[in-house]
């Protein structure tokens, strides 16, 4: 009798292997910075933000990895937490844009930090859909200019070549990322969430050029590690009124919006059919809002729904602008951008509807036309 109330009191105090158990990372944000090239400086100062938010938000399970490629030093992956940064590997030189250096990052990544709910933040230069090679017109970063260095996506040192959105997609598992964000210019076209809309729940773009600053990652660690999923609304609207108050004209200069990937085929669908019945070929572009700055006369990021506007009234047009307010779940626009350019490129924003496209003319450049006709958009868009 005693021994076997013995044996029943010592089982009662036994604890499973799950009591010793660490607590378990709900989220992995993986921040990608391809910086050999001239934004290295700015990539160490996010990176210095990141760890000043992290200590901010008390991050300390969740994961905030940190693979970067700078000038001058081999690449790097970081883990962030309230205790500061640590490293988690070096890399041999490397081009940070193939695609198997970039696959085998996010692979690992997934591997070594696995948790129910993952983010990816690509971080350079940026083009939306048009390979470098072919853009009509870098970002200012000239000496002479009085404005702040842009970023534009996809610039490595070793390689004169970036990544396209539709070659990102191929590395992407199905059903693993509830987001993708861009930290670089031009992202937010419709031809790159069409390649990625399938890959993420939503997306977080800038339709036209981010500033070298960036997100305002100091201020944003615990909206994307916020419980349930990241709140990329108050990051979008954070990073706007980062540069909205800005007491410099020239950074005063931003655009970003939320995509929910479930609705963009919807808002596609409509898009395209008013495209095929209307002749969006035939609209004058001249007199529809556009958000890149160019030096040779041709734009390649308008206003999605200013494009639809000249195309139809707004009876033939409220379908489509039901659809694309389902998609855009949040968007944000300073008056202008660029104020001051001194080339004479500012802008004033009329319309912004969150997303821009690309809108072919009968002169455009034979070159700028082979690459556009091999988007997966150009493909769905002119298909049967």
């Amino acid at each position: 009798m005693v021994a076997m109330l013995v044996v029943m009191f010592g089982c009662s105090n036994d604890k499973t292997e799950e009591d010793f158990d660490e607590p378990k990372a709900t989220r992995t944000v993986l921040v990608y910075i391809a910086a050999n090239n001239d934004l290295s400086s700015f990539a160490s100062m996010n990176i210095s933000d990141m760890v000043k938010g992290a200590a901010a938000a008390n991050l300390s399970v969740d994961n905030l990895i940190v693979y970067v490629s700078g000038q001058g030093d081999v690449p790097h992956l970081y883990r962030i937490t309230n205790q500061g940064k640590q490293l988690i590997k070096s890399y041999p030189q490397q081009n940070s844009l193939e695609k198997e250096v970039m696959a085998g990052v996010l692979s690992e990544v997934r591997e070594m930090y696995p948790a129910p709910s993952n983010g990816v933040i690509f971080w350079s230069h940026g083009y939306g859909w048009m390979p470098r090679s072919v853009f009509g017109t870098r970002a200012v970063s000239e000496t002479n200019s009085p404005h702040p260095m842009t970023k534009n996506f996809g610039v490595d040192n070793l390689s004169s070549s970036g990544i396209s959105a539709e070659d990102i997609a191929s590395l992407l598992p199905d059903n693993v990322y509830d987001f993708i964000a861009f930290d670089a210019c031009y992202m937010g076209a419709i031809e790159v969430v069409w390649a990625l809309r399938k890959k993420c729940d939503y997306m977080m773009l800038s339709a036209a050029e981010v500033l070298s600053e960036g997100l305002p990652y100091k201020m944003i660690v615990s909206e994307l590690f916020a419980t349930g999923q990241a709140d990329l609304k108050t990051i979008a609207k954070k990073y706007f009124d980062v540069y909205n108050s800005s007491a410099s004209a020239y950074e005063r200069s931003a655009t970003i919006a939320v995509v929910d990937c479930k609705y963009v085929d919807e808002m596609a669908a409509e898009l395209k059919d008013i495209i095929i019945k209307f002749g969006g070929n035939s609209v004058d572009v001249s007199k529809v809002q556009w958000f890149d700055r160019t030096v040779y006369g041709h734009h390649f990021a308008y206003d999605i729904g200013d494009y639809v506007d000249h195309m139809v009234d707004s009876s033939g047009s409220a379908l489509f602008y039901e659809k694309l307010n389902k998609a855009i779940v949040a968007k944000y626009t300073t008056p202008t951008l660029w104020v001051g350019d001194y080339r004479g490129r500012d802008i004033t924003v009329r319309k912004f509807n969150g997303l821009s496209i690309f809108i072919p003319t009968a002169d455009e450049a034979d070159n700028v036309m082979n690459v556009y006709k091999k988007t997966d958009w150009y493909k769905y868009l002119y298909s049967e």
